[in-house]
């Protein structure tokens, strides 16, 4: 009997585990309060990164209402929180560290003045400082380890910066300027750190039609180690590789025609350059990469969206859709998948983090066209695809079709760029006003995490209010791993948000107060939330 008994209880464990598998969790989340009504597509940016305080940091930004949007979201893609600030045309939030988080960006075309952003919040996103200055530009950055350096960049320079954490301010070490004559620009997809240096790329804007890449690297002082230029044509997007160098991406019109992906190693010389096609729709006029991601196996992970003039598009064919491709370390496709009914189709302009990897999964951030939902503005989505690109089973799947890699050749050439000592980086406080946004975060499809937003403590009888994503009937609340009281399912509120209420006898001795616990939600399928800190 006690051999059964095992037997039993041995079958009920490989069942559980079969049905509830951490190393399968793929979802598709879309955020519906975030409706961009954007004439010009291409001038979204989004980014999502990981977050010292856990998860992630994601942004979405569009010239069409001269604001961005930055969030906090858990690792299973429920949205924590979310704001929204009016008065930045270019920018991007950066996790300063120990829970910190910063926001810069720039002042260009609207009221009341010209300039540049800087502010910090908590985990939480609350302002922890705001300061404006009136007579510079810059609207990325990008810390360098140690020190509390940065490295910042906006029209025309790039600075090397030392941030205080405590009051938010920065102040200059170095100052490059990239060409005497015409007007550089630095995105934030040309900018990154790598083990021995800083590289940042500029591109000319209002140049004549041989458009040229200049890239620096600097080291963690801020000297000048090489400059080249590369042929770029009318644009570029750079990540860096394991090798100290980086990949580069150039094309040469709005229809995308000459797509190239480039290999540069650590001293700015060239590897190889490959021109993507796909060999079954000759039409085609090229691709479009939104993010290079160079994965932990080596392998080059690049999503874009199919060349086309949409102004044009129809939806009836491949051009304009959504893909994602996987190459090997020569830049030959080894995979490409295309997301004919799902993602976006429109490109994430100047975008620089679309792709995260995690242990099990990819993470991709995109703009969904709306038209797919009634509705003609876009929204943000973040997909979790397995490692070859797939989807959830319950989601629309991938498309496979074949790329191809045809060797192409341009030059390179060493670039002079002057270098400036400049003393001070002066900002005064400023206030400005941040928006809390109420999200309708939906899971298209695929799998639902709990995740709890809020716990408010109510008194007479002294019980716990939840509110947060997916909760369950059934569902069970843990405080410091240890069951808590009674738990009701209270429903859904217009957000598509979830309550519960905890009460019960031993409630209040669980939550000493003045001390921090762990809160955490189980649903009856076995998954459970991250912790919510709270303090009675």
């Amino acid at each position: 009997m006690k051999l059964k008994n095992e037997f039993f209880i041995l079958f009920a464990l490989l069942l559980i585990a079969s049905v509830f598998s951490p190393a399968q969790e793929l979802w598709a989340h879309l955020y519906q309060e975030f409706q961009f009504e954007d004439p010009l597509p291409d001038h979204f940016r989004n980014t999502i990164s990981p977050f010292s305080a856990g998860g992630y940091l994601g942004a979405f930004q569009s010239r069409g209402c001269y604001c961005i949007y930055f969030f906090r979201i858990d690792i299973h893609g429920n949205v924590i929180w979310a704001r929204k600030f009016d008065n930045i045309d270019e920018g991007e939030v950066f996790d300063i560290g120990e829970g910190k988080i910063g926001l810069i960006g720039s002042h260009i075309f609207g009221l009341p003045s010209i300039g540049t952003w800087l502010m910090t919040f908590d985990e939480n996103g609350n302002i922890i400082s705001q300061e404006f200055n009136d007579s510079i530009i810059f609207s990325t950055a990008r810390k360098v380890l140690g020190d509390n350096y940065y490295v910042l960049s906006g029209r025309s320079s790039v600075a090397f910066a030392r941030l205080n954490p405590e009051t938010g301010v920065f102040t200059h070490s170095k100052n490059y300027f990239f060409s005497d004559s015409g007007d550089y620009f630095v995105s934030d997809g040309n900018l990154f750190l790598n083990d021995d240096g800083v590289l940042i790329g500029g591109v000319g804007i209002g140049m004549p039609a041989n458009i040229t890449l200049t890239v620096i690297k600097v080291d963690y002082e801020g000297n000048l180690i090489w400059a080249k230029s590369y042929e770029a044509a009318d644009g570029s997007i750079m990540s860096p590789s394991s090798d100290g160098g980086f990949f580069l991406f150039t094309w040469a019109n709005s229809l995308f025609s000459d797509s190239t992906l480039w290999k540069i190693d650590a001293k700015g010389e060239i590897l190889w350059q490959e021109k993507l096609r796909f060999p079954d729709f000759p039409e085609i006029s090229g691709v479009y990469i939104n993010g290079i991601r160079e994965l932990t196996d080596g392998t080059i992970l690049i999503d874009g969206f199919i060349g086309i003039d949409y102004s044009d598009y129809s939806g009836d064919d491949m051009s304009g859709q959504k893909f994602i491709a996987a190459l090997d370390s020569a830049g030959q496709p080894l995979w490409c998948r295309v997301y004919k009914e799902f993602a976006s189709y429109f490109p994430s302009h100047q975008s620089r983090e679309t792709l995260l990897e995690t242990e099990d999964s990819i993470i991709l951030i995109s703009i969904a066209p709306m038209v797919f939902y009634e509705d003609k503005s876009f929204s943000p989505e973040i997909i979790s695809l397995d490692k070859s690109g797939y989807s959830h089973e319950q989601c629309p799947q991938a498309i496979s079709i074949q790329m191809e890699a045809v060797p192409t050749y341009f030059g390179v050439c060493d670039e002079l760029v002057a270098a400036y000592d400049v003393e001070i980086f002066p900002m005064k406080p400023m206030s400005a006003d941040i928006g809390n946004v109420e999200l309708r975060d939906s899971v298209i499809c695929g799998e639902q995490w709990p995740c709890i937003i809020s716990v408010q403590k109510k008194t007479n009888p002294f019980r716990l209010k939840l509110t947060g994503w997916n909760f369950e009937k059934g569902s069970k609340v843990y405080i410091n791993g240890v069951k808590a009281g009674k738990v009701v399912f209270k429903g859904t509120d217009d957000l598509n948000r979830t309550k519960l209420v905890v009460n019960g006898s031993g409630l209040k001795s669980k939550l000493p107060k003045g001390q921090s616990v762990c809160i955490t939600v189980k649903n009856p399928d076995g998954r459970e939330s991250d912790c919510f800190y709270f303090t009675r």
